[in-house]
């Protein structure tokens, strides 16, 4: 290939991922990108990665593999981890990690990926964004912890993204004043919402313009309220199971 001809690495990794599935090993997915890049980036479905578990209940890696692909032949732009449908409450953190790990060698750099925190303290929160990082994350979602008051709180989510140069992806319903200073944090760009009517129009009112918010299909009904439907960006999350997710598609598209 001449020196000169213009291929980014994210294409150069798509056009030998049947190359190195055949081969037997895993690809190394594309660099992140900035976070301004992946807010602009984030677009159309976005696959949620249900936890897979084998007959033993152990995580069941090749079902997983098969869920994304899935996804990905339907369509969808990003792949997501996500504390509830991703079962952490049913994982240690090492298979977390594990989990994570096969999510992103299985996309190789084919759509954005977004790994997960769960409800876990700053430190566990910084160190999984490392992790992620490390592994190519496009971007890391950060779970609003159970406890504390918003000056904590800030401190936690600051924390966290001080940690990586992934892109921060909110998760949990931010209190108003709380959530006005996280904008201080450039590297939050987007925000997964998923809340009351009443929350979600001030969120969409205040905050469109500066963030990528996507939201479960049920919450969707969002975009017929004027407020929301001329704001900003509104995304939708498409949940799959394996077998069940793959015979509904019949591979037509990812809605």
């Amino acid at each position: 290939m001449p020196l000169n001809t213009a291929l980014s690495r994210r294409t150069a990794l798509g056009s030998v991922i049947s190359l190195g599935a055949s081969a037997g090993f895993a690809m190394r997915p594309a660099a992140a990108l900035a976070p301004a890049q992946f807010r602009d980036r984030l677009r159309g479905p976005i696959l949620s990665v249900p936890t897979v578990f084998d007959a033993r209940f152990e995580v069941d890696s090749s079902g997983i593999r098969r869920v994304i692909e899935t996804g990905l032949k339907g369509g969808c732009g990003a792949v997501a981890l996500t504390s509830g449908n991703s079962q952490y409450d049913r994982l240690t953190y090492d298979e977390i990690k594990e989990l994570t790990r096969t999510v992103i060698h299985a996309v190789a750099g084919r759509a954005l990926t977004i790994a997960a925190t769960g409800p876990w303290w700053t430190g566990q929160a910084a160190d999984y964004a490392r992790f992620a990082e490390s592994l190519g994350a496009d971007a890391v979602q950060v779970m609003l912890p159970p406890y504390g008051n918003d000056d904590t709180l800030f401190e936690h989510f600051r924390t966290v993204a001080a940690a990586t140069r992934c892109a921060i992806v909110l998760h949990g319903q931010v209190p108003p004043a709380l959530l006005e200073r996280l904008m201080q944090i450039e590297s939050i760009v987007a925000y997964k919402e998923e809340y009351t009517m009443l929350y979600s129009v001030d969120v969409f009112a205040h905050y469109a313009r500066r963030l990528n918010i996507f939201c479960r299909r049920a919450e969707c009904a969002l975009s017929d309220v004027p407020a929301v439907r001329h704001a900003g960006l509104l995304q939708h999350v498409v949940h799959l199971r394996s077998r069940a997710g793959a015979a509904f598609l019949g591979g037509r598209s990812c809605r």
